[in-house]
């Protein structure tokens, strides 16, 4: 793992180790290694953690399943000025945010009268509900440049089992020396200890 990622990893991480570790992991924490969770081959910022967007300050309220964040403003950037597109003039940081859950509000009330008066699935319908936005929060569908975030959501590093260590190229070298060990031809020295440690054979 690089630098810039161990200096992302929680307090008291520790940089990896792949001789006590020998797989896939970006630190260690309290003994056991560590992965961060990425999505599309970024990092997702943890709920809670702060942010600094155009808007003002404030944190991630909740995340969707697709990757889409909800962030709440607690502190908004009174200088900023938002140009309205219809009907002119200007909105404030605050008023914009208003605007912008709003709209995901009336989105989520039609899908759930939707829901309800096609099928029936009133059920549903209160879920959809329950995602309404407060008029101080809005949805971001990608978080650039983690907008400040130092906060990310990681879990503990699984060891891969045999099968799914070996790659495309491993097995071809294993292939090559089961050939090998099939004529009377000699496998060079070292070979058979690789394999063990590779395949455990």
């Amino acid at each position: 793992m690089s630098n810039s990622l161990l200096s992302l990893a929680p307090t008291n991480s520790i940089a990896p180790n792949f001789k006590k570790f020998p797989y896939a992991h970006d630190f260690i924490l309290n003994g056991k290694p560590q992965t961060f969770a990425q999505r599309g081959g970024r990092l997702i910022p943890s709920v809670g953690a702060e942010v600094t967007t155009r808007y003002g300050k404030g944190y991630i309220e909740r995340r969707h399943a697709g990757g889409d964040a909800v962030i709440r403003i607690t502190e908004f950037n009174e200088t900023l000025e938002v140009t309205r597109h219809v009907n002119g003039g200007f909105d404030t940081a605050r008023e914009y945010v208003a605007r912008l859950s709003t709209q995901y509000n009336n989105r989520m009330m039609n899908s759930a009268i939707w829901f309800e008066t096609h099928y029936s699935n009133v059920a549903h319908a209160e879920a959809l509900m329950e995602l309404v936005l407060d008029e101080d929060c809005y949805l971001v569908c990608a978080i650039p440049d983690y907008l400040g975030a130092t906060d990310f959501d990681y879990g503990v590093s699984v060891k891969p089992t045999k099968k799914s260590v070996a790659t495309a190229a491993q097995l071809a070298y294993r292939a090559k020396m089961e050939v090998l060990n099939d004529t009377d031809e000699e496998a060079p020295e070292g070979i058979a200890d690789e394999l063990e440690e590779c395949f455990g054979e």
